[in-house]
């Protein structure tokens, strides 16, 4: 018999989860004393997963369990994610019209993370081989990232244009609200080689979203 997956919920304000196990097995009573004995008995699990505490476990009333990553455990995950490669091979595929609109949106995102990268050549800033935490500027589009993968991971089936729409959507309104990249000696080098760290992570998904998920060439320069 398969073990029961227990289901999480995401934060919408920032990189967390959210149980209800303990509500789902307790009285309203007795439902936060059962969060924090089943809170004390996983978290050796996720500190030996991880290697060392990056994710913070905690609990509130009435029962909740909230997993958080710190923004230690945030960097290495990012760094994870451009080391490794994404593939929707195992991803059921729901296509939907073609939207030429959001299509060029989604091209010119990919695009426009290209232009990034060679900018950032030109100005021979390098993004080191060791995590970095993204600064706050750029956290509302690592919440993307991370809904992005989720939903890749979720065994269901995804609409690519929708999805990858959201993410060139997060994209966008980053750029757009962090004029950064108008003379890159002015930036703080850390703060920038950890905003690039997210620019390259977002490339990376636009351009299997757009070559497995929509059939389309990812193109570098529009």
């Amino acid at each position: 018999m398969a073990p029961e997956v227990i289901p999480l919920r995401r934060s919408r304000h920032n990189i967390a989860y959210r149980c209800a196990v303990a509500l789902q097995l307790a009285p309203p009573d007795t439902a936060l004393d059962l969060a924090r004995t089943i809170a004390d008995g996983i978290s050796p699990f996720l500190f030996a997963e991880t290697g060392d505490r990056h994710l913070v476990v905690s609990v509130s009333p009435p029962g909740w369990i909230d997993i958080e990553l710190t923004p230690t455990g945030l960097a290495i995950w990012l760094h994870h994610l451009r080391k490794n490669p994404v593939s929707l091979a195992n991803c059921p595929l729901k296509p939907s019209p073609p939207d030429p609109e959001a299509l060029f949106a989604i091209q010119y995102a990919y695009a426009r993370c290209c232009a990034l990268d060679r900018l950032a050549r030109r100005a021979k800033v390098a993004v080191p081989n060791t995590p970095l935490p993204p600064p706050p500027p750029v956290l509302p589009l690592v919440g993307q990232i991370v809904t992005t993968l989720d939903v890749l991971e979720s065994n269901r089936a995804i609409v690519p244009q929708r999805l990858s729409l959201e993410l060139a959507t997060a994209f966008e309104t980053f750029y757009r609200n962090t004029p950064l990249f108008g003379d890159l000696k002015v930036v703080n080098p850390d703060t920038l080689r950890g905003i690039l760290q997210v620019v390259f992570a977002t490339r990376k998904l636009l351009k299997v979203l757009l070559e497995e998920g929509l059939g389309l060439l990812a193109r570098e320069i529009l």
